[in-house]
């Protein structure tokens, strides 16, 4: 992917031990290529431009002339946090995971939202069999028995009748 970065230089002796390439005898030139005798450069800043389509991350360059405020603005920053704490690197990394995920969940749940119906109960229509719901169906049961149960008591004498 084309795109411009900002690197800083580290010495191969370096006090931070993330950028310390150690002592020559312990380099291990099959895997590591050459010994950094002169130093090197580590990533800091890539400038691209990383948004989300579709809920896939799409990573496109950024504009071939990058301002100098922008650079100037990335550097007093480096500059400001180079001896920052893993620690407190970890928690703004953190952070910004809880909040894109904040995010996300939000996205989802205003899809759902707005793809459910607007009436959440079922609608009566004319000839429909299923038109109330459950609490209403049974409570329009409790009431066909007990009139029921009402027009039978109505029909049979009290008590018990012999030979009738």
């Amino acid at each position: 992917m084309p795109c411009w970065i900002l690197a800083m230089w580290h010495p191969p002796d370096d006090p931070d031990p993330l950028y310390n390439a150690g002592p020559p005898q312990l380099w291990d030139y099959s895997i590591l290529g050459p010994y950094p005798y002169r130093g090197s450069y580590h990533v800091v800043q890539p400038f691209c431009k990383k948004t989300r389509v579709n809920g896939k991350t799409v990573i496109e360059p950024a504009p071939a002339e990058l301002g100098r405020s922008i650079l100037e603005f990335t550097a007093s920053l480096v500059r400001i946090h180079r001896f920052d704490s893993f620690k407190k690197r970890r928690q703004v990394m953190k952070d910004l995971e809880e909040k894109r995920t904040r995010e996300e969940e939000k996205q989802i749940a205003d899809r759902l939202q707005d793809a459910s119906p607007a009436w959440q109960d079922a609608i009566s229509y004319s000839g429909q069999v299923n038109k109330h719901s459950v609490v209403q169906q049974r409570i329009e049961q409790i009431e066909r028995n007990h009139r029921s149960a009402m027009r039978f008591r109505k029909e049979r004498p009290k008590g018990l009748s012999v030979g009738a």
